[in-house]
């Protein structure tokens, strides 16, 4: 999926020149530079063996592609974002509150996407900015896709069950979270 919005990020900045952001937790922001660097076959060494230390790129046009995590400084910056795994990250409400103030603007887009599972850290950050598909005030559209939903799925039912409790299963590849508003059996969007 990572890979997927890079391309989508880097083809719009370099045919609009919006600013891009992606933030995620400290650990995941080198892959995306990793990502980046495969459209860039002249710098794609260097992209990849320095991705730890790398913030950002600009781009002929003047846009930059940047990456950030909860505690990084943004101030007078603003831009589309991509949220990837804000569940999973250390603050959630602190990545989202940041990624809300980068693209205050309402011509800035927002992309959130996470797995989630009982065992996340997103529950809170849930409550406060994704409800009545909505986002803060602002509507929004919400999807949930499961790894089954994909035609051309590589991935056997069976074998993503073995050594996983029913409620993992469910949890992790059919988006079911165990929590009383869910539990009609219905997905969670988030």
């Amino acid at each position: 999926m990572h890979y997927y919005f890079v391309l989508e990020a880097l083809s719009d900045a370099c045919r609009t020149g919006r600013n891009k952001f992606f933030l995620s937790n400290k650990e995941m922001l080198p892959i995306f530079v990793c990502y980046l660097a495969q459209y860039f076959p002249k710098q794609q060494a260097y992209l990849t063996e320095n991705a730890e230390d790398i913030y950002g790129v600009r781009l002929s046009n003047g846009a930059e592609i940047r990456f950030a995590h909860e505690n990084s400084h943004v101030a007078v910056l603003s831009g589309d974002v991509y949220v990837s795994e804000w569940a999973w990250s250390d603050n959630p409400v602190q990545l989202i509150q940041l990624a809300l103030s980068l693209s205050i603007n309402k011509k800035w887009h927002r992309t959130f996407y996470s797995s989630r599972c009982s065992g996340d850290n997103g529950e809170a950050a849930y409550k406060r900015f994704f409800t009545g598909n909505r986002i803060g005030r602002a509507p929004a559209f919400f999807d949930t896709v499961t790894l089954f939903d994909f035609v051309e799925s590589r991935w056997g039912e069976e074998q993503l069950r073995q050594n996983r409790t029913q409620q993992e299963f469910e949890e992790l590849f059919l988006c079911r979270l165990p929590h009383p508003r869910w539990s009609s059996g219905r997905r969670h969007n988030g």
